[in-house]
């Protein structure tokens, strides 16, 4: 699949955020994707190179669907949204966001649970 290597590519890129000794810029289920770099700078050299990889595969991003969230703490949320580009479109930049079923707000908050079925099918299955 191409987003297999997609996901390669950005792994080997120098850049995101660093958990116990692991480094991760992406986070991907089939063709739903999140990008984390720790600086604006290194978010538009992810998407960049997203980017580039969708013009060589003929992978085509929703411009009007890619949105950032930025994730501050309080001490930095009097600072400017940053201005992140897709080519030459701003993306919107949104205060909260849904991936996989969870609403992930800015304070890295799983807002709520958004209702699958998969919740239903479990509990008639246990």
């Amino acid at each position: 699949m191409y987003t297999d290597a997609l996901n390669v590519k950005l792994d080997s890129l120098p850049i995101g955020c660093t958990i116990n000794e692991t480094t991760i810029n992406n986070l991907c289920y089939a063709d739903d994707m999140v990008l984390v770099s720790p600086s604006v700078q290194d978010l538009q050299r992810l998407i960049h190179t997203s980017r580039g990889y969708g013009e060589e595969f003929d992978i085509l991003y929703n411009e009007t669907k890619t949105q950032c969230t930025s994730l501050l703490t309080r001490s930095l949320k009097h600072m400017a949204e940053p201005q992140i580009f897709l080519g030459n479109r701003r993306l919107e930049s949104v205060h909260e966001f849904p991936y996989l079923g969870h609403i992930i707000t800015e304070n890295l908050k799983d807002k709520q649970t958004q209702s699958t079925g998969v919740e239903n099918y479990m509990q008639l299955a246990t």
